[in-house]
């Protein structure tokens, strides 16, 4: 993909002079294109996202954040594989809502692939609406939210040592599921006495015991529902962003994980 300044166009083929300007490559044989970079895709990367309803993409239309990201790292030169690990419903810890169908976080792990490049966590919501135990951070097992969120990075230290991990916090919640009435989880206490950034903290923190990136998206995604303007246009039931709420939160996500993904 070639920029000519003479002739003021985009051009296909080679750069024959100085006004020839290579802006990336199109690869026909499998349909992918690579802009800011001097060759093809030298670098295969697959990232596992393990997540609720919101990875799983419910609401999304086909376009969660994940699929976002796998669409910039293909335009810049890396060929991702997303592995969608995304359940709805489900929690990261034990002592929430657990059916053979919605097993926990902690019960999954043996899904992501040995081959994973980089683990994205990416729960905690459900934690919060299921009456999660919190616990605190020097729990153990896998009952409270500390202490599940802890053994799975002790987990993927000692089963995935090679696979970077990215944890997420859950986003901001103004629901109101079959009900007429919104909740504002930021302010609403669930059964066991918590808010929502109870559960937001316990992932920096012990993302920060663990020396794991942390993406604060409760705080810096510019999604927050309870204003109506924005679950207008971005969270419509002011829990599952749709495809513009993807859009618009991705880039965050996205600052933190390209080292994570670029490196060598």
């Amino acid at each position: 993909i070639v920029f000519n300044k003479a002739q003021k166009r985009i051009v296909a083929g080679s750069v024959n002079s100085t006004n020839d300007v290579l802006l990336g490559y199109y690869d026909n044989n499998i349909g992918n294109y690579y802009l800011n970079t001097f060759s093809k895709a030298l670098k295969k990367k697959k990232i596992a996202c393990l997540g609720d309803s919101i990875t799983e993409g419910v609401n999304a239309n086909g376009w969660q954040w994940h699929r976002y990201i796998d669409k910039y790292f293909k335009e810049n030169g890396v060929e991702t594989t997303i592995v969608n690990l995304g359940i709805g419903g489900t929690s990261v810890c034990t002592s929430s809502y657990v059916t053979a169908s919605l097993q926990p976080f902690v019960n999954r792990l043996n899904t992501i692939p040995t081959d994973t490049d980089v683990i994205v966590i990416f729960g905690g919501t459900n934690d919060w609406g299921n009456n999660a135990s919190l616990g605190t951070i020097s729990d153990s097992g896998s009952s409270s939210f500390y202490g599940a969120y802890k053994y799975m990075l002790e987990w993927f230290a000692n089963n995935r040592p090679n696979a970077k991990i990215l944890t997420i916090t859950p986003l901001k919640r103004y629901y109101r599921g079959n009900t007429s009435t919104w909740t504002n989880a930021q302010t609403t206490r669930n059964n066991k006495g918590q808010l929502l950034q109870d559960y937001v903290r316990a992932v920096k923190e012990v993302s920060e015991m663990y020396a794991i990136p942390c993406v604060d998206l409760h705080n810096e995604s510019g999604l927050n529902p309870v204003l109506e303007i924005v679950r207008t246009k971005y969270m419509g039931d002011g829990l599952h962003p749709t495809a513009e709420g993807n859009k618009k939160m991705y880039p965050i996500i996205l600052n933190k994980l390209k080292p994570l993904v670029e490196y060598d």
